[in-house]
């Protein structure tokens, strides 16, 4: 009896190794995708977004397509046209309460704050010297928040916009300041579009893949909780 309980718990640790091992795999992959479509695969992998772009365009050696998500986010990837080589992804929210969701785990459309991501990843990150702290887009200020992602030539830009401006002081404007965009792009493409002159923050470290992981197994097994499932259903079924 011990002898056939002493194999059967051998090969509950087995499969049960298999699993997180299975599971790893899959959250390697969202921490520098958008659901799923990662920095240096094929643009023929965007046919699993079920959808044709609603703009394409055209800028030197790359090719740029735009499209409009399910959740009503937009979704910008662009690719070298001899190779078809993904470089760099944007995905910019909507505005919509609805749509407040993203490929990272604890952040948040509309929600997450310039003082959060400074507590959540330690640093500001760094910014490239000829794009600047911060933009004015159609009348917005936008700031941007660069990080790597360790041992990878990979970059994930978070873009903050300021929604007020009356009452707003040093102390108090990163507070007003909500996640709006978030890039994921190629290093060596960013060098090329941004520069490559990059100026660190105090106590800046490159991202741990793990910190773009978190609590990222425990909803694998939902669709109504993987935003990954509810921009592409078909990508969970």
């Amino acid at each position: 009896m011990c002898r056939y309980f002493e194999v059967n718990l051998k090969k509950i640790l087995f499969l049960y190794t298999l699993l997180i091992f299975y599971f790893s795999i899959i959250c390697f992959s969202y921490s520098q995708s958008f659901s799923g479509i990662e920095i240096g695969s094929n643009i023929n992998l965007a046919k699993n977004i079920g959808s044709l772009p609603i703009a394409n365009s055209q800028s030197g050696p790359v090719d740029i397509a735009k499209w409009r998500l399910d959740d009503g986010n937009y979704l910008s990837i662009t690719s070298y046209r001899n190779s078809g080589k993904i470089v760099f992804m944007e995905i910019d929210w909507n505005g919509s309460p609805s749509s407040v969701l993203t490929d990272f785990d604890g952040l948040f459309f509309g929600k997450t704050t310039h003082n959060d991501l400074i507590n959540k990843f330690s640093s500001l990150g760094f910014i490239y010297q000829n794009r600047g702290v911060t933009a004015n887009i159609e009348g917005t200020t936008v700031s941007f928040n660069s990080y790597e992602i360790k041992n990878k030539s990979v970059v994930v830009t978070f873009m903050t916009s300021l929604k007020i401006t009356n009452g707003l002081n040093k102390d108090n404007i990163r507070n007003n300041m909500y996640l709006s965009s978030i890039i994921i792009a190629s290093n060596d493409y960013m060098n090329i579009i941004w520069g490559d002159k990059k100026i660190y923050s105090t106590n800046y470290i490159p991202l741990p893949l793990n910190l773009l992981q978190t609590e990222s197994i425990g909803t694998l097994n939902s669709k109504n909780i993987n935003p990954a499932c509810q921009r592409f259903p078909n990508l969970c079924q």
